[in-house]
């Protein structure tokens, strides 16, 4: 896996041991960047999911400010903290080992809010309290924290969501995010969601 570009393009990433982690295609990674190109410089970046880190190193090398990556997986810390020393972000990073609605929870309370966000869940399985898909669940949450005036995806900021395309097609509507688009890959797809203060675009 490499950097497609930016200050670092082409610089090897290390991916997760095992098969438990599923990296993000450059195909779409590229797209997603592409789409927010104008967004990313001196963006605060979100990675959920994280794996490998790859999405939220993608977005300090093409200028954002700042990249906070929440995953689980020890092994996948291990290698986000490998990643982002290799290439002398560490200052610039934020790495949370824990569940990721949790540390959205934490996160919009102690007063983060984000630019861009990305969430590449499992694809199609579903969390386990309200029985959402993981990927529904990352927009419900985001939405109830716009209702409690802890927005943690800023006014004009940008949602990303990965997943399979049946999962992402059964996304309902939300109070305060709006589907801009949605596009297929094969069998991911990914969405792009927003929010404006106030509803207006």
């Amino acid at each position: 896996m490499h950097i497609i570009s930016g200050r670092f393009k082409s610089r090897k990433l290390s991916a997760p041991k095992g098969d438990k982690t599923r990296p993000t295609s450059g195909r779409l990674r590229e797209a997603l960047f592409n789409i927010c190109q104008h967004q990313i410089t001196g963006a605060r970046f979100l990675d959920l999911f994280a794996g490998s880190g790859a999405m939220g190193i993608e977005a300090l090398s093409r200028g954002a400010a700042r990249s906070v990556f929440v995953d689980t997986s020890r092994e996948s810390i291990r290698c986000i903290h490998a990643n982002v020393e290799a290439l002398g972000l560490a200052a610039d990073s934020e790495i949370m080992c824990l569940d990721v609605f949790e540390a959205m929870s934490k996160l919009a309370k102690r007063g983060y809010s984000f630019d861009i966000i990305y969430a590449d869940p499992p694809y199609g399985q579903i969390e386990k309290t309200k029985g959402n898909i993981l990927s529904q669940h990352v927009a419900a949450v985001l939405d109830d924290l716009i209702d409690m005036k802890l927005p943690l995806l800023k006014s004009g900021g940008a949602l990303f969501l990965e997943d399979d395309t049946g999962s992402l097609n059964a996304c309902k509507a939300f109070k305060h995010l709006h589907l801009v688009d949605s596009r297929k890959m094969g069998h991911s797809a990914l969405q792009r969601w927003s929010y404006c203060e106030g509803g207006k675009e």
